[in-house]
């Protein structure tokens, strides 16, 4: 053959191994004889099939030192590639790293195919070769300055990256995938896949330190609309999720909003940051009562007893037939509305019915909401729904009750006898 056609025909080789890896040495290469460029060309026409792979075999054992051996053995990663079959994939680019143990593409495949095959027999290879990609990157790059150089070197350390902790998540080392996805937000901080990936680390060690630390990133992949984030569907649906575990966990939706607005600003969340749960947003509120109120913390702890489950065990044992200490609350009826002896009061709230007080003598009229405060009532009747402590309780135990009014007893008139004759 003329040697410009035979060079057209090596170019060509070139140029197709090149167009799929991307990454090959074009120094002039010299074919040994006749027969090789004859298997080479047969190599070269066929399309991806099992005759193709029959053809790169008999080029390998009859020219097994081929300048052409790498690009040899990168065709025929590209074969199985086409064909479909990642398990033969794997070794044929094993083989490639075996020639040049620097292969980008070699690497690049062996990487993508770990997570791809999901044989856990691979994940330690499979971590191994994403290493020696990732660690690759920097001398493959450096001497390349433009923009969309540089974006494709940020890419595939991306890819890199996220090969990294998809491996670790496959073997359910969640701890190892949260240090994996940590690092990879401090790399890059704008990527919602990462977040959710990092939440979802989280979540799956069942700490329950880490819980609320995971709420942060989940809810940034939830609502965050830049570069690498969720798909809308996916947003949707863990959108969904934080919001029922949020008020599941704090007992409404306060504040939900402000996690979210700050979630989008910052991929971390800050130091000592937390979302209060039900139990911690009541303590402080008791604590706040205790200080402010003291008589209405008492009461609070003494339904809070006799609503719990030892509720009957604490009314006969504690409360039945004992004085009751002083409390403070709000009228609202009384019975019978003139001169009442029953004084329905509230002590949460002035419009919640929790103490009837028996009084030993009748009141003046009482309006709704007038204020009385009474001690040593002594409890002899409870329901715990609806909840109704009944209580005797003296008039002189009682302030605030209006004294009864109205006109005075008169007197019965004796019966005046005749006089006797």
């Amino acid at each position: 053959m003329a040697g410009r056609a035979k060079q057209r025909a090596l170019a060509f080789f070139l140029a197709s191994t090149w167009g799929v890896a991307g990454a090959f040495s074009q120094e002039a290469k010299k074919v040994k004889d006749q027969a090789e460029f004859d298997l080479l060309q047969l190599v070269n026409k066929e399309a991806p099939n099992t005759k193709r792979i029959e053809l790169i075999d008999q080029w390998k054992q009859k020219y097994p030192e081929s300048e052409f051996k790498e690009d040899r053995a990168m065709v025929l990663v590209q074969t199985y590639q086409a064909l479909g079959k990642g398990q033969e994939m794997w070794g044929a680019c094993e083989e490639l790293l075996a020639i040049n143990p620097k292969s980008a593409p070699g690497l690049f495949f062996l990487m993508s195919l770990t997570t791809s095959l999901g044989d856990p027999t691979k994940y330690d290879k499979g971590e191994g070769y994403t290493r020696q990609f990732l660690a690759l990157i920097p001398e493959l790059y450096k001497d390349k300055t433009k923009p969309e150089e540089l974006k494709e070197k940020k890419v595939q350390e991306a890819s890199a990256r996220k090969t990294l902790g998809q491996i670790a998540m496959a073997r359910k080392d969640y701890l190892k995938a949260e240090t994996l996805y940590t690092d990879y937000l401090k790399w890059e901080p704008n990527a919602g896949n990462i977040s959710y990936a990092l939440g979802n680390a989280m979540l799956l060690q069942k700490d329950k330190t880490k819980q609320i630390p995971a709420l942060w990133h989940l809810a940034r992949a939830a609502y965050y609309s830049g570069e690498d984030a969720l798909p809308d569907a996916s947003k949707k649906q863990l959108q969904a999720f934080f919001e029922k575990t949020y008020v599941n966990y704090h007992g409404s939706k306060d504040g939900m909003q402000d996690v979210i607005d700050a979630s989008l600003k910052e991929a971390f969340p800050p130091a000592g940051w937390k979302i209060l749960s039900q139990g911690e947003l009541t303590f402080e509120k008791m604590e706040k009562i205790r200080i402010e109120n003291p008589q209405l913390h008492t009461w609070l702890l003494l339904k809070e007893a006799l609503q719990g489950s030892g509720g009957t065990e604490y009314w006969t044992n504690n409360l039945k037939g004992s004085a009751m200490p002083k409390f403070k609350g709000k009228v609202v009826s009384s019975n019978p509305p003139a001169r009442p002896k029953e004084v329905i009061v509230g002590i949460s709230r002035p419009d919640l019915s929790e103490v009837k007080l028996i009084l030993e003598q009748s009141a003046g009229k009482i309006e709704a909401g007038t204020e009385i405060e009474f001690e040593a009532a002594e409890p002899k009747e409870f329901t715990p729904e609806p909840f109704m402590i009944t209580a005797d309780v003296a008039n002189a135990k009682v302030t605030g009750l209006p004294k009864a009014t109205g006109p005075a007893q008169r007197a019965v008139p004796k019966k005046v006898l005749p006089r006797k004759k």
